[in-house]
């Protein structure tokens, strides 16, 4: 297997670009050549392919590029000096100004600092992708002015290469950003065309009239030069060390040959705009590569850091997110396209052996740091989903810390179209490709066991992975977790937590053979989860089942308030926390039973959530909590026992419909020998179950002097205008004009007609068993100003059959909702119910 793509049989077909792909490697190539004792520094541009899912780049239009660059030149270069000591490593290019298309320059020679060059002491530094301008180059940049010097607009975005072709001249960008779709749109250009070579003199004219106003067609790309470059290549690709001098050969880490891991220090604060700040996808990203049981490496997290490294070197491996000490020019702009991220890694131009693989030899890895651009979190609020999508980026990026190459979709690759490369973490670009995660593919695989070789028999190497993970001894700030080792050859125990909203993290590395730990300084009443990891030198395991609970609240007599319901006999109390796009708060609580009550968000007639605490302990010897929504909201619920301070904690995540709770186990509270029966002893059977389930009955407290404790609909005056007409089965809803109605089935065969309670002129509800007993809640809304259609939203806190009906009774339209028998409520949220172009 070679230790790098070889390239064996480029075949240019198109003098155009062969000049321009000739001179790119000419430029590398005089990086060559330093001393072996040269420290260097090689850095991972990550751009991204479009503007919904991609890694790689959005290609920006003409017309984007023109209206964010504050200066547009064309000229020539005329030399090169190292950039000014302090920072990451930059140089220094003397540009001399030919012609200025936008904005205003001092003189005829100007100053374009690059990222990447040669420091005092012999460290190199350079960017994969981005070209480095060399003395001679005839260039038209798009700059913008920082500090008395110029930065190409995103990088090698901003660099158009004059190149001679069949006697006339073209404008073109690095051959490796050829690919990837166009962010926004434009009126002058084709789809496909932005990457095509320019005519020097028709694009330069253009760029000046669009700058003066005059908005002409896209008349400068050149005509087609013929097919584009075939390249013969092998299976996968390793960096090449740059600056060294034999660049052909890839650099590695010597720590796993040792039995080392390599530690990454990751910002505390983690990344905007994924859950849990991303922490648990970086994790996700190691263990991917970890996980390869034919290669020796072990990446970890090094700790978390409050100091935001920047991506200078400073004898650390780092993490950070959002570009804290704005290394990267500019910011990501979705509608503009541009850079996502940067891996600097730095070596040393000593070579060394591989084990396992004679005579193939390495340069050593002595530090990487990864960032993401300003901006990067606007790029995950836009894909699917943004947990995956992180877990893919931070995967990729550890691919080049480790050494990798892109597989794909580069100028140094082959084509991603082929099955074996276009899925892999290593491509360059993803375009309409789906978010995969931190799923490596067999070219990753292979790349990475060329590295890092495992020697020896092939087999399972990692720690086999702990089991039977549960929590005891819940107290108000602690709690103890337990497990057994199922692992021979594990070094260690690594523990993750998370919060009821947030993404696993780890928080504590224990010694081989611990099988318990206390987690200690937990809030009271707060929820969390866990998961346990084994690891060793070769790897880690999967992770237990998770397992959560939340920690006892204070012991208190529940008081009844605006965001506070006390449920039977004011035993258990209930609040809720929600979070909207554009707002949240405090759910506000409205009791209808002694066992039950709702829940509003945003209007007072606008029910969101119902919920009842029933005494199951005739049943099982447990208190019962039921919960069903009308909304897709985040909300986080916690319902507490004021006797004995035993809590639970119920989370709908936001953007889903609100997932039914029917909690049976959680509050083992029952007082010995206390049933539904008083002071009897003994449990119920099964089959008096169902008549039981009402709980207490009762009006709730507050209800008018004289209220029954059931309301039904037929002593309730609707005032509607509609057609409906109510009783004790059918619910009016949206001012009369839709008429609900529902039966209900049990597990032994017996069926019955829902029994109808409105609460306003939008929501109703319904009971099976017993009055009090509320079994279902249920809106109809009008949406015609937003959709065009009325709504029809239902929550249940049931597991029966349930057959609903709603008709217009305007149209004698009917629709039909049901839920399984023996199946959790599932939420109705219909928006699509019934159209508004009817009367």
């Amino acid at each position: 297997m070679p230790t790098h793509r070889q390239i064996d049989i480029p075949l240019y077909r198109s003098a155009g670009y062969a000049g321009l792909l000739t001179r790119r490697r000419r430029r590398r190539q005089q990086l060559a050549g330093r001393s072996p004792s040269t420290l260097l520094a090689a850095t991972a541009l990550l751009l991204i392919a479009s503007a919904t899912q991609a890694l790689v780049y959005v290609m920006p239009t003409d017309e984007a590029m023109v209206e964010r660059s504050p200066v547009i030149v064309f000229g020539e270069v005329v030399a090169t000096e190292p950039g000014p000591a302090g920072g990451p490593l930059s140089t220094d290019v003397m540009f001399q100004v030919e012609e200025v298309l936008k904005g205003f320059v001092p003189g005829g020679t100007i100053v374009i600092r690059q990222p990447g060059g040669v420091g005092p002491d012999g460290l190199v530094g350079r960017v994969v992708g981005l070209p480095a301008l060399v003395e001679g180059d005839r260039v038209l940049l798009f700059l913008n002015p920082v500090e008395g010097v110029y930065r190409t607009v995103e990088l090698a975005l901003g660099m158009f290469f004059e190149t001679p072709a069949g006697g006339s001249t073209l404008l073109q960008r690095e051959p490796s950003l050829r690919a990837g779709a166009v962010a926004g749109g434009s009126t002058a250009v084709a789809p496909g065309d932005e990457w095509r070579p320019r005519d020097a003199v028709r694009f330069r004219r253009w760029i000046a009239d669009h700058v003066a106003g005059a908005d002409g067609p896209a008349d400068y790309f050149a005509s087609d030069p013929g097919d584009d470059p075939e390249v013969v290549v092998s299976a996968f690709n390793l960096s090449p060390a740059d600056g060294c001098p034999r660049p052909q050969l890839p650099t590695r880490w010597r720590e796993f040959d040792r039995g080392e891991s390599v530690g990454m220090e990751v910002h505390e604060d983690g990344q905007r705009g994924v859950a849990g700040g991303g922490l648990s996808q970086v994790l996700a990203a190691m263990r991917a590569w970890n996980q390869d049981p034919r290669s020796r490496v072990n990446l970890v997290q090094g700790g978390l850091t409050k100091e935001k490294p920047s991506l200078e070197s400073d004898g650390r491996n780092s993490i950070t997110f959002e570009d804290p000490h704005d290394e990267i020019e500019g910011a990501y702009d979705p509608a503009a396209g541009g850079t996502l991220a940067l891996a600097w890694w730095y070596y040393w131009c000593t070579e060394h052996d591989i084990p396992g693989r004679p005579r193939a030899q390495a340069y050593e890895l002595a530090e990487a740091n990864i960032t993401t651009q300003d901006g990067y979190y606007r790029w995950m609020e836009s894909t699917e989903n943004p947990r995956l999508a992180h877990a893919q980026v931070m995967a990729h990026e550890l691919g080049h810390v480790l050494g990798l190459g892109h597989s794909c979709g580069d100028e140094g690759s082959a084509s991603c179209e082929s099955d074996q490369l276009k899925h892999t973490i290593m491509r360059a670009l993803i375009g309409d490709d789906p978010i995969e995660g931190a799923a490596l593919k067999r070219d990753d695989r292979n790349a990475v066991r060329t590295l890092y070789p495992l020697t020896g028999p092939v087999g399972p190497v990692g720690p086999a992975a702990p089991s039977g993970l549960t929590i005891t001894d819940i107290k108000q700030t602690e709690l103890t977790l337990r497990w057994q080792d199922r692992s021979g050859n594990e070094t260690g125990f690594e523990i993750h937590e998370r919060m009821v909203d947030s993404e696993f993290m780890r928080i504590a590395v224990l010694p081989a053979n611990t099988t318990s730990v206390v987690i200690e300084h937990i809030p009271p009443a707060s929820f969390r989860a866990y998961q346990v990891v084994a690891t060793n030198n070769r790897g880690s395991s999967n992770p237990t089942l998770e397992v959560g609970a939340t920690t006892l609240a204070e012991v208190a007599e529940c008081v009844e308030d605006g965001d506070t319901v006390c449920l039977n006999q004011g035993r258990f109390r209930v609040e809720l926390q929600w979070r909207s796009a554009q707002d949240g708060g405090a759910g506000a609580t409205v009791p209808l039973t002694n066992d039950t009550g709702y829940i509003w968000f945003f209007d007072p007639d606008n029910v969101e959530v119902m919920v009842k605490v029933l005494d199951g302990c005739a049943i099982n010897q447990r208190y019962w909590v039921f919960a069903g929504g009308l909304t897709d909201v985040k909300v986080i619920m916690k319902v507490i026992d004021s006797e004995t301070g035993v809590a639970a904690t119920y989370y709908n995540r936001p953007g889903g419909a609100f997932e039914p709770v029917q909690d049976q186990e959680t509050f083992a509270v029952c007082s010995q020998g206390g049933n539904l029966y008083g002071e009897s002893r003994y449990l119920l059977a099964a089959d008096e179950m169902e008549a039981l389930r009402g709980g207490s009955a009762g009006a709730p407290a507050g209800a008018p002097a004289g209220a029954p404790a059931f309301w039904p609909a037929s002593r309730l005056a609707q005032e509607n205008d509609g057609n409906c007409e109510p009783d004790e089965q059918t619910l009016c809803l949206e001012n009369g004009r839709f008429a609900v109605r529902a039966a209900w089935e049990s597990a032994d065969g017996k069926t019955g007609d829902a029994v109808a309670w409105p609460l306003t002129g939008d929501t109703g509800l319904y009971w099976f068993f017993q009055e009090s007993n509320v079994e279902m809640v249920l809106k109809v809304l009008d949406g015609c100003d937003f959709n065009g259609h009325r709504w029809v939203f239902a929550g249940g806190l049931t597991d029966v059959g349930v057959k609903m009906t709603v008709t217009d009774t305007e149209t004698g339209e009917e629709r039909t909702f049901e839920n399984p028998q023996g199946t959790l409520f599932r939420p109705v949220q219909e928006l699509k119910a019934f159209p508004c172009s009817a009367p």
